[in-house]
């Protein structure tokens, strides 16, 4: 009797594989393409930046001949500031952390004055270099570049620069954006297959009239839908895949992010499949569900720290992608790398939506039939 039962099942699961999967040629090049025709948009626009662009610098105190150094670089828009105490610099790291400008420089006071006595005793035993503190993020190229602009002119003046890296919490080490967004684009494919696939074909075999005719058949309702789901996990893996060999080209360290990646696939399969189930038992209208998938793809995937560090994106949209549940299978695939924003507690979040999830399916079970007619 089991070898009966799990004949049928495998005969069902076939046929939604072939009716979904290779139904819409359309769908499988979104599902399955597009996230890495996406990644590799992000690195081309993002991963690459031209030495001719300019970088906009900032220095805290007064300094002559550094005015007169940045002026003659048409690539650097220095903009000089009074002197500030330790707290203000605190004000000068957020304006950096939004991008306000790409390096933070902190001239010691009276700056042209210590340069010049240290030129007039460098030979001398009571030689002391100048230092600067000088701020960037890593993790961002145009703030590297700028960077590694500074240096040079402060190299040329014979400046010891005391280098203070701002890295949000990001890494230890400089990190390129390629590693950085890859992570961000296997969320947006878990939630492009998940939202999109799996809620659309819930929608077209109901209207088909599939759902209700295989309802009243031995089946039980829930392990069809867990079927329609275990299809878009095809989708799933196909296109990670697609987009893991292309990042491994682009130079990614796929091999190191893999084990994560995996688990946290499943993770987010998991949490989205039953998510969207419990949007199910709510709502029957294609125009409620298209609305649902519409803002929740569009708020966990701009908000949700896919693309950008969380740190470096305002505090109120912070505090809307800490309740997002990809937020965090995202930020933990990053881990690996030591890339992540959050410090740990990564699957608390979509624990609670799973379990929540869950509870409502199995309590509403009898609204699924509503879904059906």
């Amino acid at each position: 009797m089991p070898k009966v039962w799990f004949g049928r099942d495998l005969v069902v699961l076939d046929g939604l594989y072939k009716q979904l999967f290779l139904r819409s040629k359309e769908a499988i090049f979104w599902l399955v393409v597009f996230p890495t025709i996406l990644f590799l948009i992000l690195t081309s626009i993002f991963g690459n930046v031209e030495q001719n662009v300019t970088v906009k610098v900032a220095i805290i105190g007064e300094s002559e001949i550094l005015e007169r150094a940045f002026s003659g670089i048409q690539q650097i828009s220095p903009k000089f500031f009074p002197y500030s105490k330790k707290e203000k610099i605190k004000e000068y790291l957020k304006a950096l952390e939004r991008e306000t400008f790409d390096v933070l420089v902190v001239l010691p006071e009276g700056f042209d004055a210590i340069y010049s006595r240290a030129l007039l005793l460098r030979r001398t035993k009571f030689f002391k270099p100048v230092t600067v503190e000088v701020h960037y993020i890593p993790v961002r190229d145009g703030s590297k570049l700028a960077f590694e602009m500074v240096r040079g002119i402060l190299d040329t003046l014979d400046v010891q620069d005391r280098v203070e890296m701002v890295i949000h919490n990001l890494s230890t080490r400089r990190v390129d954006y390629n590693n950085f967004i890859f992570p961000g684009v296997v969320g947006m494919a878990w939630l492009s297959v998940y939202l999109f696939g799996f809620m659309n074909d819930m929608l077209w075999l109901n209207r088909r009239k599939m759902i209700k005719r295989l309802s009243v058949s031995p089946f039980n309702l829930l392990k069809i839908y867990l079927f329609v789901a275990i299809v878009n996990l095809t989708s799933l893996v196909l296109g990670i895949s697609i987009l893991t060999f292309v990042a491994w080209l682009k130079g990614v360290d796929v091999v190191s992010y893999l084990p994560s990646l995996i688990f946290n696939s499943l993770i987010s399969a998991l949490v989205l499949t039953f998510l969207t189930l419990a949007v199910l038992v709510f709502e029957n209208r294609s125009s409620a569900i298209v609305a649902f998938e519409q803002i929740f793809f569009q708020v966990q995937m701009f908000a949700g720290g896919f693309y950008f560090p969380l740190k470096q994106i305002p505090s109120f949209v912070q505090v809307v992608a800490r309740f997002l549940p990809i937020t965090y299978t995202v930020d933990s695939v990053r881990k690996v790398m030591g890339l992540n924003s959050i410090a740990n507690n990564h699957y608390l979040v979509p624990l609670v939506y799973l379990l929540i999830s869950i509870s409502v399916v199995i309590t509403g079970m009898k609204k699924f039939h509503k879904f059906e007619g």
